[in-house]
C-alpha cells in the first residue's frame, strides 16, 4: 500500500536544546524541548529542517507508529536553505531503525521466528523538473 510506505518514510524528531542568552553571554537559557519531522532518504539518512535541530544538545528520532526513540546526530546543516541531514547513531540502532518485525500473521512480531521486513529505501526524488503548461 503506497500510503503505508509513505507514512513509514516520515518520522518524528524530538530535540532538546539550550540557547545562549545574548544579554548575558556567560549564561545559557534553561533547556527546552521541541519536535519536528524528518523524511527517510536514500543512504540511510534523514532529511529535516535546519531550524528543527538548531542548537540541539540531544536528538531522538521515532519512526511512524513506534514508541522507540533512536539517537541521531547532525551530518550536515544548511541554515541558508533551512535543511539538515541526520544520521542514526550506532550501528545496531541504525539497523533496528531501518527494519521492523513483520505483522502479516497477526502476531505481535516479537515472538521467535517472526520475519523481519526492511523499510523502504526512502522517499524518491524526481530527476527532472515537471514540464510547465504552455500559455497561449
Amino acid at each position: 500500500m503506497p500510503s503505508v510506505n509513505g507514512k513509514r518514510c516520515v518520522c518524528r524528531v524530538e530535540v532538546s536544546r539550550v540557547e545562549w542568552n545574548c544579554l548575558h553571554p556567560w549564561q545559557r537559557t534553561p533547556q527546552s524541548k521541541s519536535t519536528g519531522t524528518a523524511f527517510v532518504i536514500e543512504g540511510r539518512k534523514l532529511l529535516t529542517n535546519a531550524h528543527v535541530v538548531r542548537l540541539a544538545t540531544d536528538i531522538r528520532v521515532r519512526p511512524h507508529g513506534s514508541t522507540r526513540r533512536y539517537p541521531a546526530e547532525v551530518l550536515h546543516f544548511g541554515p541558508d536553505f533551512d535543511l539538515a541531514l541526520l544520521k542514526i547513531k550506532g550501528e545496531q540502532e541504525e539497523t533496528d531503525f531501518f527494519s521492523e518485525y513483520g505483522k502479516d500473521s497477526g502476531s505481535s512480531g516479537t515472538e521467535p521466528g517472526a520475519k523481519r521486513k526492511k523499510l523502504p529505501q526512502g522517499l524518491q526524488f524526481a530527476t527532472d523538473l515537471p514540464a510547465l503548461p504552455s500559455t497561449l
